[in-house]
């Protein structure tokens, strides 16, 4: 009896060879399906759903062409325009269980959970011994808060396969987020166990360890990560999180440094390194920091108080309060946004609360400024209702959740 292997899964389904009502034979599907993979499979995902368009043009009746150029059109963060194309591969066939399936990914990554889950709830309706899908699944709990729910979906997807290292993985999420670190450490040594190159599960296992002050245990996972993975930027990340809880903070910017240069966008490595840098009493490097920060992300409250602080320790007041009160604002509507979200108060309490913080920095008269004032809170009030919920999550210490791409 052969070995069995580690699987980190699909959690998305591509199919290679699309049935066609044309001739399977016709040299130029062939070269399309041929060209599709291989540009796939390098990632470049525009020439991909090039060739998807061009079997389209040959057959425009043909489910998997949508499903693959749904999926190249998600790898590329497109995700409005997969489900566009999953949704007409089942318009084509209404019992596609991988369409299903893949829009659910989409839908959540767009932090549409409840919409990902009907999804996902009818793949399994149509095929029940697929783990990807329960994995799935567990993840849009998870990100609901309801952990019973997504531990029960990665304990079906261990039973359905008990290699399947993604699972593990999620399920250790869930275990962190209940608190319950003696079980993620248990599911995260196991997926360790089954596949001891899987880097993500050395990152979350290293943070799990950052948390609970095990600093030794957390270097050396974070750094085998990095050995794993030399360009792995939420390893070095993690790491300087690390150097910056030892006060190691020279050692903190050489990784945050190295962050930026893997990912320039990465807003929260400048606002860290920022910290580190106004701990080493470097202020203007620190603005610097701030700055690029603020360019990336204009409503991050944290960036504006930091900003000020430093502003502050160079005797430059003004500038100060000025960053000071604007962080102070911002920090408001992120709370807003939240007790909104988590439906702890309704749009009028909103609505309210953003006219009285309109008001209170205005020193002339209400009328005067009247028109202004409304647009300001129609624009904010917009911004709540339109928030993902993931785009609340401001905390750079969130343990991450990983899902798979296609083999």
């Amino acid at each position: 009896m052969s070995e069995k292997k580690p699987r980190k899964g699909k959690g998305q389904f591509k199919v290679k060879t699309p049935k066609t009502n044309l001739p399977q034979n016709n040299p130029k599907i062939q070269q399309l399906i041929a060209e599709f993979d291989k540009y796939y499979y390098e990632q470049n995902y525009i020439e991909a759903i090039k060739c998807c368009d061009e079997m389209k043009k040959l057959d425009p009746n043909v489910k998997e062409v949508y499903n693959n150029r749904g999926i190249s059109y998600k790898n590329l963060g497109e995700y409005n325009r997969a489900i566009i194309d999953y949704t007409k591969a089942i318009e084509i066939d209404n019992k596609y269980t991988e369409a299903y399936n893949n829009r659910g990914i989409s839908y959540r990554n767009l932090g549409k959970y409840k919409k990902s889950i009907v999804d996902y709830n009818k793949a399994i309706e149509l095929n029940s011994n697929m783990p990807d899908i329960y994995s799935n699944r567990g993840l849009a709990y998870n990100d609901l808060g309801e952990y019973s729910k997504a531990i029960d979906d990665y304990n079906k997807a261990i039973d359905l396969d008990a290699m399947y290292t993604i699972a593990y993985l999620n399920r250790g999420v869930t275990y962190s987020n209940l608190k319950d670190c003696d079980k993620a450490i248990i599911d995260y040594n196991k997926a360790i166990e089954i596949d001891p190159d899987f880097k993500e599960v050395y990152r979350n296992r290293g943070n799990l360890y950052r948390n609970l002050k095990d600093f030794d245990k957390a270097i050396n996972d974070l750094d085998k990560a990095i050995e794993i993975d030399p360009n792995f930027r939420d390893a070095y990340f993690n790491r300087a999180l690390v150097c910056q809880d030892l006060r190691e903070y020279k050692k903190a910017i050489n990784y945050y440094t190295k962050v930026i240069e893997i990912d320039p966008d990465f807003k929260d490595a400048y606002l860290n390194r920022g910290v580190s840098y106004k701990n080493l009493g470097k202020n203007k490097e620190a603005i610097s920091d701030y700055t690029i920060a603020i360019k990336l992300d204009p409503t991050d409250h944290k960036a504006y108080f930091n900003r000020g602080v430093s502003y502050a320790n160079l005797e430059k007041y003004n500038e100060a309060l000025k960053n000071l009160t604007v962080g102070a604002v911002y920090q408001v509507y992120f709370l807003l946004i939240k007790l909104y979200k988590n439906k702890k108060i309704d749009i009028d309490k909103v609505t309210n609360t953003i006219k009285a913080i309109i008001n209170k920095q205005e020193n002339d008269s209400f009328e005067s400024k009247k028109t202004n004032r409304d647009e300001t809170t129609n624009k904010i009030i917009n911004i709540i209702k339109n928030k993902n919920e993931e785009q609340i999550d401001i905390d750079p210490h969130t343990l991450y959740s990983y899902v798979p791409f296609d083999k």
